[in-house]
């Protein structure tokens, strides 16, 4: 039988845990946001390799949909502590693989197809992190709902500014020129270094409460009793991250690459996160 204190300390641990899931997927989002020129270069050489750089963004998009049904129903069958692990040891195994990929020079186009499928993986596990995350914290947490929601979403947006943070002191301590070179590579692994944080919290992980192993299969519960507003959340939400991706994430790096100016790119995130931040906070009601 569980005390009051061990009860709090474990509602803790699993509000932070899912919690940290939110900043991996925000700083993931940026890691790459403002080197997808020099990923072009070094992956896609030649006229289209802007193009290849941001098609290392979409890539991770496209698996998103389907990391959220796999690992979905990986957290509504097995537990919302599998599906976690499962999802953080993924992103991290996919972020030191990209660290550690040979470019287009020495290994020709086997490159950008390892680079594009890494990817691809990379969107699956933090696709995977939005159900069992906010399930999680949804049964574990007192707080009212939107309060709870709120709080959620806050992390998407404090991961991105910290890896802001990260891309300009990186930039600060060896130049662009040691980063494009080399440091490119130690920048993409601190993202795994945000994942084996979290997997370290959540290795110590306790089940949700509200959580049992569902007699039927759970996704097909979903298509047979929730089919019509399942289509209606997935374009909705599809809609939604268009948007988001296709200015908020890239609008900075545009901006750069017209005027010429590539040290607009952390200014520009970290004003623009920070305002998100703030609305995401105020829309509590």
């Amino acid at each position: 039988m569980h005390t009051a204190n061990n009860l709090e300390r474990m509602r803790t641990r699993a509000v932070i845990s899912a919690y940290l899931g939110w900043v991996m997927d925000g700083y993931d989002a940026l890691i790459v946001t403002p080197i997808m020129p020099l990923l072009g270069q070094l992956f896609f050489p030649g006229p289209y390799s802007l193009l290849g750089g941001v098609s290392t963004l979409v890539a991770t998009l496209v698996g998103r949909p389907l990391g959220s049904v796999i690992m979905g129903y990986i957290g509504d069958r097995f537990g919302r502590r599998v599906g976690l692990l499962v999802t953080v040891l993924g992103y991290s195994l996919s972020a030191l693989a990209i660290a550690l990929l040979p470019t287009y020079l020495a290994i020709g186009t086997l490159a950008p197809i390892s680079l594009l499928i890494l990817r691809f993986l990379q969107g699956i596990f933090l696709g995977g992190e939005w159900g069992p995350g906010t399930a999680l914290i949804m049964e574990w947490s007192r707080w009212r709902r939107e309060l709870t929601s709120a709080f959620v979403q806050s992390g998407y947006p404090i991961g991105v500014v910290i890896a802001t943070l990260v891309y300009a002191l990186f930039m600060g301590a060896v130049g662009p020129m040691e980063f494009n070179n080399y440091f490119w590579r130690v920048y993409i692994a601190t993202g795994a270094v945000v994942a084996l944080l979290a997997f370290a919290v959540r290795s110590r992980l306790v089940e949700s409460p509200l959580w049992y192993k569902p007699r039927a299969n759970p996704l097909a519960l979903l298509f047979r009793q929730g089919s019509r507003w399942l289509g209606v959340g997935v374009l909705f939400t599809g809609g939604l991250l268009m948007i988001y991706y296709s200015t908020y994430l890239i609008y900075s790096d545009f901006l750069a690459h017209v005027l010429h100016e590539p040290g607009l790119i952390p200014g520009v995130m970290l004003m623009s996160t920070i305002a998100a931040i703030i609305a995401v906070l105020l829309s509590v009601h």
